[in-house]
């Protein structure tokens, strides 16, 4: 600084500390503020920029003072306002902060930093509206803001507006391409937008800006992960761990991909780093319960679910996940109430459906009312639930049943059912509805609800489990068997035939535990087997492996839907199926099934047993480990051996 001879005056002297602040140094500009002072010790605005440098070196209690002397002199100025209101948040006092932000934008309005600033303290309170609100006032005076347009994004992403956010970090990138912010948060709407490529891109160009940013290295890791990119995407979560050792949504997702690769234990690890950097982390805890669950250590997982309840009450996966484990243990009471968080408009589940009729519980008489039944998740849910139509009609329900149209030709004349549906097609009139898996809850609270001396036909939660419901098309079941007489070869005694499915659908989240690789299987299929292969559409290692074993009858390609895939079934012997709709079609028409289960099975299997209440001609062959198909394998060629044409296998 020059001499006191040579000093400007205090209005050039300011003018420079404004511009040192500006530039980051707040030491410099605190001798140009002093010697103001120190000629003008009421000088409201060297207060004020002195209280500006004082936030920048980190004092802020200190800046508040300052700024609340430069206000009692000039108490209708908005950037002092702003400026302490911002010191305010740098206390983490946020009624302090909006009071003193609001009231600059009161006093100049026309200032977009002032609108800008009351955006971002209403941003951090979560009044997403508002925050908007504030942001669109900012634009509107300054719509080249790139810091606007960013933070306008993220309130659009917090409200669940992701298209709408991409575009404004679109409109940021196109005034400044290289913002490295605006690069990592369009990838992450990207990825809940389910354009992963795309939003790989946009971390990974984040990522090349400001390699630094450890938020920038986690989006990284979240979009390879969403890409199934495992590995990366812990080595993406180590780098971000690297730059910051505290971060604790990077430790917990860290786990997440360790447990798509297996690694369980380390996966752990992960959560429990997580949960002791924050015990109130309910990511963490309900990550950590899957994993528990996973490994069948289902009083250890329920825990880990209650954990992340109490810190966040509303939290609908670890009701749901709960709700599978208790069900898994057999505890229907606790768990069928709490299973219905499916629908929760946050969970990641189920889509809800959109009724403005009542949903029935069970807890409203069915008499007299029209009552409709709708399908959700798989097809196999569908086979497995519809069994309660002909229980509800006895109870004095009209009942309709909509169904996805692969289920309409097989369901046509079901037991109870009085009009049946194909989803999307008119509904017509009706009283009341309910999913379909929510029957075992609503039959369960109606018996209970029910008056003394009714409650008789509601003593199981099973209807038709001791016997099949479904059964198929003669005229359908006359054609497959003529099919299968001449594609089997001419023998003096004919082989028991058996069906065969292996895979269920790829896009099931837990396809690659249930399903296997055909050639796994016929290693340890006995030969005194003829077998059909059931699968529609084999992939290409599959194929190749049907290509080598042409005594194996293939099928699957002329089924047109489970009308024929039931008339087929019929003409068999035995199945053999990993879990999938075949099965509980097979169940359902009370055939000799062989079901193989992967070591924590969806919950209607439960665990420990070999055989089903909800089916009774199936046998279960459970893994003993994690992925180790070898043993109930081994076991199912064992029984298999004894099968006999016409005959079921031995239970």
């Amino acid at each position: 600084m020059p001499g006191k001879t040579d000093l400007p005056d205090a209005s050039q002297q300011l003018a420079q500390a404004g511009r040192l602040l500006a530039q980051g140094h707040p030491d410099a500009a605190v001798a140009w503020c002093e010697s103001v002072l120190s000629a003008q010790a009421d000088n409201a605005d060297a207060l004020h920029l002195l209280g500006v440098a004082a936030l920048q070196q980190g004092q802020a209690q200190r800046a508040i003072g300052l700024m609340d002397r430069a206000l009692a002199l000039q108490p209708e100025r908005a950037d002092f306002y702003a400026n302490r209101g911002l010191a305010w948040q740098a206390l983490a006092d946020m009624a302090r902060a909006l009071h003193d932000l609001d009231r600059a934008v009161a006093l100049d309005p026309a200032s977009a930093t002032a609108h800008f600033n009351q955006g971002v303290a209403r941003h951090q309170q979560r009044a997403y509206d508002l925050a908007w609100a504030s942001y669109e006032a900012a634009l509107a005076l300054a719509p080249t803001s790139v810091p606007t347009l960013i933070n306008s994004g993220a309130v659009l992403q917090a409200l669940g507006q992701w298209p709408a956010a991409v575009q404004r970090y679109d409109q940021a990138l196109a005034l400044a391409p290289d913002h490295p912010d605006a690069h990592s948060n369009r990838g992450v709407a990207l990825g809940v937008l389910g354009q992963y490529d795309a939003a790989l891109a946009s971390a990974q160009r984040a990522v090349v800006l400001q390699p630094t940013s450890a938020q920038h290295h986690y989006n990284l890791g979240n979009a390879l992960r969403d890409l199934h990119q495992y590995e990366d995407a812990v080595a993406a979560y180590d780098h971000a761990l690297a730059l910051q050792a505290g971060y604790v949504q990077a430790h917990s997702n860290r786990g997440v991909a360790l447990q798509k690769l297996g690694r369980l234990g380390h996966a752990i690890v992960s959560y429990d780093r997580a949960i002791a950097l924050d015990g109130q982390a309910a990511h963490a805890h309900y990550n950590r319960g899957t994993v528990l669950h996973e490994l069948q250590q289902l009083n250890a997982a329920i825990g880990s679910y209650d954990r992340a309840l109490q810190a966040q009450p509303d939290y609908p996966e670890a009701h749901w996940n709960k709700a599978l484990a208790l069900l898994l243990g057999g505890d229907l009471a606790q768990g069928l109430p709490l299973y219905e968080w499916r629908w929760h408009a946050r969970n990641q589940g189920p889509s809800a459906p959109v009724f403005t009729e009542p949903l029935w519980l069970g807890t409203k008489a069915l008499a007299g009312k029209t009552l409709l039944l709708h399908a959700e998740q798989g097809l196999g849910d569908t086979l497995m639930f519809c069994r309660y139509a002909e229980l509800l009609r006895s109870w004095g329900a009209r009942v309709l049943l909509e169904v996805p149209q692969p289920l309409n030709r097989l369901l046509q004349g079901l037991d109870g059912v009085d009009q049946l549906l194909v989803q999307g097609q008119a509904r017509g009139n009706f009283d009341l509805h309910c999913p379909l898996m929510s029957l075992p809850l609503a039959v369960q609270t109606y018996r209970n609800n029910a008056p003394k001396g009714q409650a008789a036909p509601l003593d199981t939660l099973l209807p038709n489990a001791q016997g099949a419901y479904l059964a198929a098309d003669g005229g359908l079941r006359a054609q497959w068997q003529a099919t299968l007489e001449n594609a089997t070869t001419q023998a003096l005694e004919r082989l028991p035939r058996v069906g065969i499915v292996w895979r269920g659908s790829s896009t099931y989240a837990n396809d690659h535990n249930r399903s296997l690789p055909l050639a796994e299987l016929l290693a340890h299929l006995p030969q005194s087997c003829q077998y059909v292969a059931l699968q529609k559409v084999p992939t290409a290692g599959d194929a190749a492996t049907l290509q080598a074993n042409l005594h194996i009858l293939q099928m699957g390609h002329g089924l047109s839907d489970f009308a024929d895939t039931a008339a087929l079934l019929a003409c068999l012997d035995h199945v053999v199926c990993v879990d999938t709709a075949v099965a509980h079609l097979a169940g359902a028409m009370g055939l000799a099934t062989s079901l193989l289960l992967p070591f924590t099975p969806d919950w209607r299997w439960q665990l420990g047993r070999s055989d089903s209440p909800w089916y009774p001609t199936l046998r279960l062959y459970r893994q003993q480990q994690r992925l180790q198909w070898g043993a109930p394998l081994q076991a199912l060629a064992r029984d298999l051996g004894a099968t006999r044409p016409g005959l079921k296998a031995p239970r």
